[in-house]
């Protein structure tokens, strides 16, 4: 099967990092879904996610000292599981930028969905471009010149931001895909490589 044929959705998640005493636990999750291989802004999913009164990591990037209130009546992880399923029922690829943190979060969460497919755009960004310096997603986005774009399909976000990152995520993918011989490539071959 080829790349253009299958739906991906591309996800992350901003967590509360890790806490003496405390499990990083995710706060935020955003997701897009790309058709033909290119990212549908119309298709965006964003949440934020109740952790209760807890520190978050002084490490942990985002806005969450600001979206506290609102992160403390959000739904939780299980709360949020009927729109999550439906989200994954559509998918046949899950995207993200350094897969494990949101693959063990979907496996602790919602352990049915590990039979899930991944692509993991940081794998193929080190094997496309073997001699960049910083392979963090806002670099890469920078690099590519694919950052105004991202802002342009989720205006009032910013990197670290669930939504900004998974759609800076599926804008990244898109752009492997249309390299030179990206295209043509198999599915089966594109979840080896990344």
């Amino acid at each position: 099967m080829n790349v253009n044929e299958v739906k991906y959705i591309a996800i992350d998640f901003e967590t509360t990092g890790h806490v003496k005493g405390y499990k990083a636990e995710p706060w935020q999750i955003g997701c897009v879904f790309m058709d033909n291989a290119k990212v549908n802004p119309k298709t965006q999913f964003e949440s934020l996610i109740r952790v209760g009164n807890r520190p978050f990591s002084i490490y942990a990037p985002g806005r969450y000292e600001e979206l506290r209130e609102e992160i403390s009546v959000a739904p939780d992880m299980q709360e949020l599981w009927p729109k999550i399923k439906i989200l994954f029922a559509q998918a046949d690829i899950a995207v993200a930028h350094n897969i494990p943190t949101e693959k063990n979060i979907l496996g602790e969460y919602y352990p049915f969905l590990n039979n899930i497919q991944w692509v993991d755009t940081l794998t193929l960004a080190r094997k496309i471009y073997p001699n960049v310096t910083d392979y963090s997603l806002s670099e890469l986005l920078r690099g590519l010149n694919l950052y105004d774009a991202v802002y342009e399909m989720c205006p009032e976000k910013e990197e670290h931001d669930a939504l900004f990152d998974a759609v800076g995520c599926g804008l990244l993918l898109e752009h492997f895909l249309c390299l030179p011989g990206w295209n043509s490539i198999s599915v089966e071959k594109l979840m080896k490589l990344g």
